[in-house]
């Protein structure tokens, strides 16, 4: 892509590619309990992160704008089933949006299992500020909640990352505790339970992403803990996780995909997952 694109092209096969391996290593995990439909839309580019406040601030609206319009048709192509909402990084971004501009408050979150905005700076005080009904899944039989994560390497400077990742929150609703990072552990799906040792990962994803098949999953081989608010794993090297610069990573730990207990309304209904990242958008993938 050239200098001046701020957002993806779709019609590029490197995109199709990079789709297929997020959806396959990310979404998946769905496949147990839900139907997953996963959008293709174009995404702002990497460098758009650093320009908010000009293009980079257009081109995430332009990528929200094709995820509005994308659950719109995922609505009308469910009908009134329950779902999950699911996205990662920048789909966790916009997923986080969504969930301010078409979940919380209305009768869709009587509707919706769980939010999963992962890899976002979702604080704490966000909810009862940001979101005014919504709250965070506190227990792994919660639903009608939001969860969200960040995973670093032990070795990752969290008070730095954290200070930056908090300035969302800080410019818009000040500096006060509510800023502190949310994180729930996937190991346990409970808050009053934030570390878990290896024992309790039932899979991970090993290997860089790419475009080659996904790796059968590997049991126990990931220990997480939630600490300053960051999900800091400790993966066994053989599972060759590569993280980024300053110790973020991305690759994907479960224990479960979703709340073990549905209740009442959801019950023996088979729900939907919507995956914010690429795919097409409409068609179930699994």
């Amino acid at each position: 892509m050239g200098q001046n694109v701020i957002a993806a092209d779709l019609v590029v096969q490197r995109v199709e590619t990079i789709a297929a391996s997020v959806i396959a290593r990310q979404a998946s995990i769905f496949n147990g309990c839900c139907d997953v439909y996963a959008q293709r839309y174009r995404q702002a580019v990497a460098r758009s992160v650093g320009a908010l406040d000009g293009e980079g601030g257009k081109a995430f609206a332009l990528a929200y704008s094709d995820v509005e319009r994308a659950f719109d048709a995922f609505l009308i192509a469910i009908g009134d089933k329950p779902f999950i909402l699911a996205g990662h990084s920048q789909g966790g971004a916009h997923i986080a949006t969504l969930l301010a501009k078409r979940i919380d408050g209305t009768p869709l979150a009587d509707r919706m299992i769980a939010a999963y905005a992962i890899g976002y700076n979702l604080s704490d005080g966000d909810f009862g500020k940001t979101y005014r009904t919504l709250r965070t899944c506190d227990r792994p039989t919660q639903t009608g909640c939001v969860m969200g994560w960040n995973i670093v390497t032990p070795d990752a400077d969290r008070a730095m990352l954290g200070g930056m990742m908090a300035q969302r929150y800080v410019t818009l609703h000040g500096d006060d505790a509510g800023k502190a990072l949310l994180c729930i552990n996937p190991l346990t799906f409970d808050r009053s339970k934030p570390a878990a040792p290896r024992s309790a990962s039932l899979g991970a994803v090993p290997g860089e992403p790419g475009a080659c098949p996904v790796a059968p999953l590997r049991k126990g081989l990931v220990a997480a803990a939630c600490r300053n608010g960051f999900l800091v794993a400790d993966a066994d090297p053989s599972l060759n996780i590569k993280p980024l610069p300053g110790g973020v990573c991305i690759f994907t730990i479960w224990a479960c995909s979703t709340p073990t207990s549905a209740p009442r309304p959801w019950r023996g209904s088979r729900p939907i997952c919507a995956h914010i990242g690429n795919g097409h958008c409409g068609e179930p993938i699994n």
